[in-house]
């Protein structure tokens, strides 16, 4: 009878510690299932020129090492819903009587600088990191209509023959034209004054006034050419 009772407590034991077994090994298969694969980089896109223009202490960090200000008080929201319009062909046309340049069919949203042969979407809005991966970004503090404008864009990110690209920005010379086509269509014509290199921390290229000027920007070597973020070229042109 002793004999008996042993046997059958032996085999509750093993049986328990069988059924332990199986729940462990089925814990373990469900924690490891629930583990997610580490996120791959996207094209690790160690090319981007980063800009650190500084706003009342404001910085966005983007992915592809390109930091924007992203200062947005009294900032319109976006308005590039119908921005795919921008694809409307355009023509340059050069009038040889006067040396003007006249930019027909632009579009909405469009910044067009002829010798440079740039044509790029201008995005709106406070979405700095989007912006600057689809074209030139209008600085939120920009004016509508009248009034300054800014537009900072990529050089490297595009590389130099893509025509959203600002790669060649320091060969605009005195005279050059740049045309800026609103969210209502409205096209605003600009002439080249000067071409400048500021400090990556001067704050007051940022700082729009309410004249009829337009700034365009970005990093720079201290020659103003495309190949580091030591410095900013700065084009400025004013309405004609």
């Amino acid at each position: 009878m002793e004999n008996l009772l042993n046997n059958k407590t032996k085999k509750l034991v093993i049986a328990g510690m069988s059924i332990l077994l199986i729940f462990l090994v089925v814990v373990a298969v469900f924690t490891l299932s629930e583990k997610r694969e580490p996120e791959q980089d996207v094209k690790g896109e160690s090319t981007l020129i980063p800009l650190t223009f500084k706003h009342k202490s404001t910085i966005e960090t983007v992915n592809s090492n390109f930091e924007i200000p992203t200062e947005t008080s009294n900032v319109k929201a976006a308005t590039t819903d119908n921005n795919e319009k921008n694809a409307l062909d355009y023509e340059i046309q050069k009038d040889s009587s006067t040396n003007t340049v006249v930019v027909e069919s632009m579009g909405i949203n469009t910044l067009v600088i002829p010798r440079l042969n740039v044509r790029t979407s201008v995005i709106e809005g406070v979405d700095g990191e989007k912006a600057i991966h689809e074209g030139a970004w209008l600085y939120p503090n920009s004016y509508e209509g009248e009034g300054e404008k800014i537009f900072l864009g990529h050089r490297r990110f595009w590389g130099a023959d893509d025509p959203r690209s600002f790669w060649n920005l320091d060969q605009l010379q005195d005279g050059d034209t740049i045309h800026y086509s609103d969210a209502k269509g409205i096209v605003y014509n600009y002439e080249v004054k000067s071409v400048v290199v500021r400090s990556a921390g001067d704050l007051s290229t940022l700082k729009p006034s309410k004249e009829n000027i337009i700034k365009v920007i970005s990093c720079s070597t201290a020659d103003g050419t495309a190949g580091s973020s030591e410095k900013r070229i700065v084009v400025i042109a004013t309405q004609i």
